[in-house]
Formats: C-alpha cells, sequence, structure tokens
C-alpha cells in the first residue's frame, strides 16, 4: 500500500493508493473512523477530601516511637557512627569470604557451616564492603543459619556493614515479612530499631510499603515486650 504525493497531484491527508488489477484505487482511511464518537476524556482518580489515613499505612518507625513514648521513654535514633562500642564492624577476610562458604549459607546448609566451622574456617568475616555472613543469612531469612552463626559460632548481631546496615536492616529488606526472623534479632539486640546507616534510615525504613500493616500490628503486639538498653531511650 503505498501513498502517492507529488507537486502535480497534491492529495488530503489520509488518501491513500492501492494498484489492484491494473487500476489505482483512491480510498479515504478517514470514512472508516465512526465521526460521531465523542472525544476521549482523561478522568484522574483523586482521593476525596473526607478519606483519612488508616492505620495500616502509618509508617512502622512512627508506630514504635509512639509505642516507646508510651511506655515513658524519649527513644533516640542514633547513627552507626556516633554510637561507641556498642555497635562494630566484622573485620574483612577474603580468603575466609569463599565461594564455597557463601553456597553453603545461601542453600540453608547448616550443617556444611558446622563442618567449616569445626575445622577452623573463620565464620566471622566480611567482604570487601563489610557485608557478613550474618547480613546474608537475615536477607534471604534462612533462620536455621542465623541461629546457627549466634548460638555456635558466636557472630554478635550487633554490627555493621561499611554503609552502616545493620543485619537487622537486611531482616526487614525481604520480599515477605518474617516476624520468626524479627523476634530472633530484637531479642539479641533491640537497640538495632534505633540504629540509622549512612542514609539515615533505621531498620523499620526498609521494611515494604505494602508490609506496614504487618509490622504495625506486630509492635503493637509486642509493645511491653522488647525491652531496650539505656544505649537510645532515655526517660522523659
Amino acid at each position: 500500500m503505498t501513498c502517492l504525493y507529488n507537486s502535480s497531484n497534491i492529495r488530503p491527508m489520509g488518501c491513500l493508493k492501492r494498484k489492484r488489477a491494473g487500476e489505482v484505487v483512491t480510498r479515504n482511511i478517514m470514512d472508516n473512523l465512526d465521526v460521531s464518537m465523542p472525544p476521549r476524556k482523561i478522568i484522574r482518580v483523586v482521593p476525596t477530601a473526607s478519606k483519612t489515613l488508616n492505620e495500616s499505612m502509618k509508617d512502622p518507625q512512627q508506630t514504635l516511637t509512639s509505642l516507646v513514648k508510651a511506655r515513658g521513654f524519649k527513644p533516640e535514633s542514633h547513627s552507626y557512627e556516633h554510637i561507641g562500642n556498642s555497635f562494630q564492624a566484622i573485620p574483612k577476610d577474603m580468603d575466609a569470604w569463599n565461594f564455597e562458604v557463601l553456597a553453603a549459607v545461601r542453600k540453608g546448609n547448616v550443617e556444611q557451616l558446622r563442618g567449616y566451622h569445626e575445622a577452623g574456617h573463620n565464620l566471622k568475616c566480611s567482604n570487601q564492603f563489610g557485608e557478613t555472613l550474618m547480613h546474608l543469612a537475615c536477607r534471604k531469612t534462612l533462620i536455621p543459619v542465623v541461629e546457627f552463626l549466634i548460638h555456635e559460632v558466636g557472630m554478635p548481631v550487633n554490627i555493621h556493614d561499611d554503609t552502616g546496615r545493620t543485619p537487622l536492616h537486611d531482616a526487614f529488606w525481604t520480599p515477605e515479612p518474617n516476624e520468626e526472623l524479627i523476634d530472633l534479632m530484637v531479642s539479641e539486640c533491640p537497640d538495632m530499631l534505633f540504629v540509622q546507616d549512612k542514609r539515615g534510615h533505621c531498620p523499620l525504613q526498609y521494611s515494604r510499603k505494602s508490609h506496614w500493616d504487618t509490622w504495625n500490628k506486630y509492635l503493637e503486639a509486642r509493645k511491653d515486650r522488647i525491652q531496650f538498653k539505656a544505649v537510645n531511650l532515655r526517660s522523659q
């Protein structure tokens, strides 16, 4: 199908010429349009003024702050750089941070990790970015690996990588919320909830917005069980 235009034979836009059986047939493509159709309207959906933000959309970090204040404390978030010896970086050991160990962690193979540990392999190691096996296990919600690292290897949880992220930051930064993992980490060091990384974000601020309702309910259910230390709380 070819549209012919020249100086001696100018046709309107939409005019098409089609050669068929030795003749030229002129057809106007506008003939096929329903000119009676009204123009298309763009409709914008805007929430009504009376619609208020429900509790499920409340930032869990704000929920945590409110719950702690209700207990008579004034919570304060602190940068990982300004919390002294309360948190630490695990020494980097690129020889220990190898493919075999990482593969065992990713597969959740605790027996293989236990074998490495008993053979004297250093599992309290980090890569060139300061990320530890604990960070990796939390990000992948590998609870048996986390428990093994805590209880058998003796790896602390109050640690951070080069960007200030603690394992709890990674525990909230997961595709699906896992309350069991958070229980485990918070029971070891609840003060991690108020530690900011280099971006100024506390762990709860890494949770997905679609998970806010879950974490708000989680915090409400445990508001009397989480026992913070004096590092990040002081009396009002």
